[in-house]
């Protein structure tokens, strides 16, 4: 089935977590391959073998990113199969993707929220635009979570019957009619 172009914008903020994950991860790779000049002791030897730190660091940033964006496009795999009306069951590992898409994307919600309860409430700016891509990607976090309600909704909806509007009947009738096989 193909994406229209509306479906493709709407994973627009998906698309620029995934690279800015991958980014971090290139970053990391870069500064093990090429490492700072440590500080050296009296004796003249380093302090710490900083290459193997390097790499610790670089694979267990490595494992944490493989498991977001696995959970991430489980999420949406997910959303799409409820979109079109088909009823997942549920098991440890779809909890286990939800879950961790929530704890990576729950925080940057929470601190958006405090953001603005200082800007409203006490006129204090903490927001800074300094780093755009960070302002950016955290922007763009929140859209998860939406995700992740979203799939809730539509589960409970086909799980415990709840009526569709108007316009959902329509939409899906109208898809129904539109994808059936020839």
């Amino acid at each position: 089935m193909k994406m229209t172009w509306i479906e493709r914008f709407k994973l627009l903020p998906v698309w620029i977590i995934v690279a800015d994950l991958l980014f971090g991860v290139a970053l990391n790779i870069q500064s093990a391959l090429v490492p700072y000049k440590a500080a050296v002791g009296s004796d003249g030897l380093p302090i710490s073998p900083e290459i193997a730190f390097n790499w610790i660091q670089v694979l267990v940033n490595g494992v944490m990113v493989i498991i977001v964006l696995s959970a991430i496009f489980m999420l949406l795999k997910m959303k799409h199969l409820s979109d079109h009306g088909e009823r997942l069951a549920p098991t440890l590992t779809r909890a286990i993707a939800v879950l961790a898409v929530l704890a990576f994307a729950m925080p940057a919600l929470l601190l958006w929220f405090g953001a603005a309860y200082q800007f409203f409430a006490h006129g204090r700016l903490t927001v800074t635009f300094t780093q755009s891509r960070y302002l950016l990607v955290a922007a763009c976090q929140p859209y998860l979570v939406w995700v992740a309600a979203m799939l809730w909704r539509g589960q409970h909806r086909l799980y415990h019957g709840t009526k569709r509007s108007k316009n959902e009947r329509l939409y899906h009738k109208w898809f129904a009619k539109n994808t059936q096989k020839k």
